[in-house]
């Protein structure tokens, strides 16, 4: 392959950065889909609460406020199926169950001011983890079933960014 006048040629490194910027760019897809996804899942769940703040025979009531330090919303067969409460510290947080119980979507503001939600697999481990912290701080972290950390990209407060990905060994 030649290469035009004043162009480096191309190497391993090249397609190396071009492979982590094509990687990049799908996590920033993904992030803004899980964005879409929680959005709707808290209009859905606010929905919910002014829907059906009414008991019945009170149709058509309107609830002009609802307070409450937790709320729990229940299957047919009286499971808890999602959670929002707020905590003693400061912190809220927003639960979605699987069908067993186990909790498979957890999304919190942090007393620190950061913010998270996590993915848990059906063995509770968390296997994707976004969050924000009160320095500016982003990153979103994949990891596999045995709880290791494979990839992790993140954002910097200044704007830099990395993206460090391990195989099954842990190296890069």
């Amino acid at each position: 392959m030649s290469n035009a006048p004043g162009e480096r040629p191309a190497t391993d490194m090249d397609a190396r950065l071009g492979e982590l910027e094509r990687q990049v760019r799908g996590f920033r897809r993904s992030v803004r889909h899980q964005r879409f996804a929680i959005g709707g899942m808290a209009v859905l769940l606010v929905m919910l609460l002014v829907g059906g703040a009414g008991q019945p025979g009170d149709a058509g009531k309107v609830v002009d406020e609802l307070r409450v330090k937790r709320l729990s919303i229940i299957d047919d067969k009286g499971k808890v199926r999602i959670s929002a409460a707020t905590n003693p510290d400061g912190a809220a947080s927003l639960s979605w169950f699987d069908r067993d119980g186990r909790p498979r979507i957890v999304a919190a503001a942090l007393q620190d001011g950061g913010a998270a939600v996590s993915w848990l697999d059906r063995d509770e481990k968390i296997r994707i983890d976004a969050s924000t912290d009160q320095n500016g701080r982003a990153h979103v972290a994949w990891f596999d079933r045995d709880g290791k950390g494979r990839i992790l990209a993140s954002t910097e407060r200044d704007g830099s960014v990395s993206l460090p990905i391990t195989d099954l060994k842990g190296k890069p």
